[in-house]
Protein backbone atom coordinates (compact mmCIF):
# COMPACT_ATOMS: atom_id res chain seq x y z
CA UNK A 1 0.00 0.00 0.00
CA UNK A 2 1.47 3.56 -1.15
CA UNK A 3 2.14 5.98 1.73
CA UNK A 4 1.53 9.63 1.02
CA UNK A 5 3.30 12.29 2.70
CA UNK A 6 1.86 16.30 3.63
CA UNK A 7 1.32 17.88 0.01
CA UNK A 8 1.05 15.22 -2.04
CA UNK A 9 -2.20 15.58 -4.49
CA UNK A 10 -4.51 12.86 -4.27
CA UNK A 11 -7.45 11.58 -5.77
CA UNK A 12 -10.04 9.10 -4.13
CA UNK A 13 -13.83 8.50 -4.26
CA UNK A 14 -15.56 9.72 -1.23
CA UNK A 15 -18.25 7.58 0.62
CA UNK A 16 -21.31 8.60 -1.95
CA UNK A 17 -18.34 7.15 -4.95
CA UNK A 18 -18.38 10.82 -5.95
CA UNK A 19 -14.32 11.48 -7.16
CA UNK A 20 -12.41 14.41 -5.25
CA UNK A 21 -9.06 16.11 -5.64
CA UNK A 22 -7.03 17.60 -3.10
CA UNK A 23 -4.04 18.06 -0.78
CA UNK A 24 -2.96 15.81 1.64
CA UNK A 25 -2.52 18.16 4.99
CA UNK A 26 -1.85 15.77 7.62
CA UNK A 27 -0.36 12.29 8.29
CA UNK A 28 -2.31 10.27 10.69
CA UNK A 29 -2.31 6.11 11.25
CA UNK A 30 -4.36 4.30 8.28
CA UNK A 31 -5.70 8.05 7.62
CA UNK A 32 -4.95 10.87 5.55
CA UNK A 33 -6.41 14.35 6.59
CA UNK A 34 -7.44 15.89 2.90
CA UNK A 35 -7.91 19.66 1.83
CA UNK A 36 -9.94 19.02 -1.40
CA UNK A 37 -10.12 21.25 -4.11
CA UNK A 38 -13.27 22.86 -3.36
CA UNK A 39 -12.02 23.48 0.24
CA UNK A 40 -13.45 20.91 1.93
CA UNK A 41 -11.22 18.95 4.61
CA UNK A 42 -12.04 15.33 5.07
CA UNK A 43 -10.11 12.49 6.40
CA UNK A 44 -9.73 9.54 4.07
CA UNK A 45 -8.24 6.22 4.62
CA UNK A 46 -5.09 5.37 3.27
CA UNK A 47 -6.37 2.44 0.67
CA UNK A 48 -8.62 5.00 -0.70
CA UNK A 49 -5.75 7.26 -2.27
CA UNK A 50 -4.47 7.26 -5.56
CA UNK A 51 -1.28 10.10 -6.77
CA UNK A 52 -3.34 12.72 -8.93
CA UNK A 53 -1.51 13.81 -11.83
CA UNK A 54 -2.32 17.33 -12.76
CA UNK A 55 -4.04 18.02 -16.17
CA UNK A 56 -4.18 21.14 -18.06
CA UNK A 57 -7.00 22.37 -20.43
CA UNK A 58 -5.31 24.57 -22.96
CA UNK A 59 -7.94 26.32 -25.41
CA UNK A 60 -6.54 29.43 -27.67
CA UNK A 61 -8.30 31.23 -30.02
CA UNK A 62 -6.46 32.76 -32.73
CA UNK A 63 -3.87 35.40 -31.91
CA UNK A 64 -3.19 38.76 -33.71
CA UNK A 65 -6.40 37.93 -35.93
CA UNK A 66 -5.42 41.60 -37.77
CA UNK A 67 -2.06 40.41 -39.12
CA UNK A 68 -3.21 37.02 -39.91
CA UNK A 69 -1.26 35.65 -37.95
CA UNK A 70 -0.55 31.95 -37.48
CA UNK A 71 1.38 31.92 -33.90
CA UNK A 72 0.21 29.31 -31.92
CA UNK A 73 1.72 28.63 -28.24
CA UNK A 74 -0.80 25.22 -27.32
CA UNK A 75 1.50 22.55 -28.99
CA UNK A 76 4.50 23.71 -27.34
CA UNK A 77 3.24 24.66 -23.98
CA UNK A 78 2.04 20.33 -24.24
CA UNK A 79 5.23 19.27 -25.15
CA UNK A 80 6.89 21.52 -22.37
CA UNK A 81 4.49 20.51 -19.95
CA UNK A 82 4.67 16.80 -20.96
CA UNK A 83 8.29 17.26 -19.83
CA UNK A 84 7.40 17.47 -16.29
CA UNK A 85 4.86 14.76 -16.31
CA UNK A 86 1.82 17.48 -16.99
CA UNK A 87 -0.88 15.85 -19.64
CA UNK A 88 -2.46 18.55 -21.50
CA UNK A 89 -5.53 18.86 -23.67
CA UNK A 90 -4.58 21.32 -26.37
CA UNK A 91 -7.81 22.73 -28.29
CA UNK A 92 -8.61 25.38 -30.99
CA UNK A 93 -11.96 27.65 -29.63
CA UNK A 94 -12.78 30.09 -32.21
CA UNK A 95 -16.67 30.62 -30.84
CA UNK A 96 -18.52 31.32 -27.48
CA UNK A 97 -19.89 27.71 -27.97
CA UNK A 98 -16.43 26.23 -28.46
CA UNK A 99 -15.55 27.38 -25.23
CA UNK A 100 -18.84 26.28 -23.89
CA UNK A 101 -18.51 22.97 -24.88
CA UNK A 102 -14.85 22.42 -24.15
CA UNK A 103 -15.25 23.53 -20.22
CA UNK A 104 -18.54 21.90 -19.99
CA UNK A 105 -16.78 18.54 -20.87
CA UNK A 106 -13.30 18.40 -20.10
CA UNK A 107 -12.96 21.37 -18.12
CA UNK A 108 -15.55 19.95 -15.29
CA UNK A 109 -13.35 16.65 -15.16
CA UNK A 110 -11.84 15.93 -12.12
CA UNK A 111 -8.47 14.86 -13.34
CA UNK A 112 -8.19 19.00 -14.92
CA UNK A 113 -6.83 21.10 -12.47
CA UNK A 114 -6.02 23.94 -14.60
CA UNK A 115 -7.26 25.57 -17.49
CA UNK A 116 -5.06 28.12 -19.81
CA UNK A 117 -7.51 30.20 -21.97
CA UNK A 118 -4.62 31.77 -24.95
CA UNK A 119 -6.33 34.60 -27.24
CA UNK A 120 -6.37 38.18 -27.35
CA UNK A 121 -8.30 40.11 -24.75
CA UNK A 122 -9.77 43.91 -24.95
CA UNK A 123 -10.98 45.83 -22.49
CA UNK A 124 -11.46 49.48 -25.14
CA UNK A 125 -12.47 51.46 -22.41
CA UNK A 126 -10.94 50.05 -18.84
CA UNK A 127 -14.54 50.51 -17.57
CA UNK A 128 -16.20 46.85 -18.17
CA UNK A 129 -16.21 45.21 -21.17
CA UNK A 130 -13.72 42.85 -20.96
CA UNK A 131 -13.95 40.10 -23.49
CA UNK A 132 -11.87 37.54 -24.74
CA UNK A 133 -11.31 37.37 -28.72
CA UNK A 134 -11.65 34.39 -30.08
CA UNK A 135 -11.22 33.73 -33.72
CA UNK A 136 -14.83 34.03 -35.05
CA UNK A 137 -15.88 35.51 -31.86
CA UNK A 138 -16.20 37.81 -29.07
CA UNK A 139 -17.35 36.36 -25.95
CA UNK A 140 -18.01 39.45 -23.48
CA UNK A 141 -16.48 37.96 -19.88
CA UNK A 142 -19.10 40.22 -17.68
CA UNK A 143 -22.73 39.06 -20.22
CA UNK A 144 -20.93 35.30 -20.89
CA UNK A 145 -19.71 34.69 -17.23
CA UNK A 146 -22.26 31.26 -16.85
CA UNK A 147 -19.85 30.08 -20.06
CA UNK A 148 -17.22 29.49 -16.36
CA UNK A 149 -19.80 27.98 -13.99
CA UNK A 150 -19.18 24.73 -12.30
CA UNK A 151 -15.64 25.28 -12.47
CA UNK A 152 -15.23 24.64 -8.90
CA UNK A 153 -11.30 23.63 -7.52
CA UNK A 154 -10.25 24.62 -10.57
CA UNK A 155 -7.21 27.17 -11.62
CA UNK A 156 -8.30 29.44 -14.71
CA UNK A 157 -4.96 31.17 -16.20
CA UNK A 158 -5.99 33.77 -18.86
CA UNK A 159 -2.93 34.98 -21.23
CA UNK A 160 -4.84 37.82 -23.08
CA UNK A 161 -4.25 41.15 -23.05
CA UNK A 162 -6.30 43.80 -21.00
CA UNK A 163 -8.38 41.55 -19.21
CA UNK A 164 -6.78 42.00 -15.59
CA UNK A 165 -8.28 46.30 -16.26
CA UNK A 166 -12.05 44.62 -15.63
CA UNK A 167 -12.06 44.55 -11.78
CA UNK A 168 -15.93 43.76 -12.46
CA UNK A 169 -15.30 40.71 -14.13
CA UNK A 170 -12.25 39.99 -11.69
CA UNK A 171 -14.51 40.08 -8.78
CA UNK A 172 -17.27 37.79 -10.45
CA UNK A 173 -14.95 34.90 -10.43
CA UNK A 174 -13.47 35.24 -6.48
CA UNK A 175 -17.32 35.32 -5.71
Amino acid sequence: MEKFAKGERVIFRTEDGSKQRGKVTAVLPKLRSIKTDSGHIMKVPVRRLKKSPDRVLILEGRLDRTLRSNRIYGDMLKTWLSAYGVEALYERVHTTEDMRRFLSREGRDIATRYIHIICHGEDLSGCGTAKLCLTFDKLDLFKNCNVFENLTGKILIFSCCEIGNDIRVLSLSSG
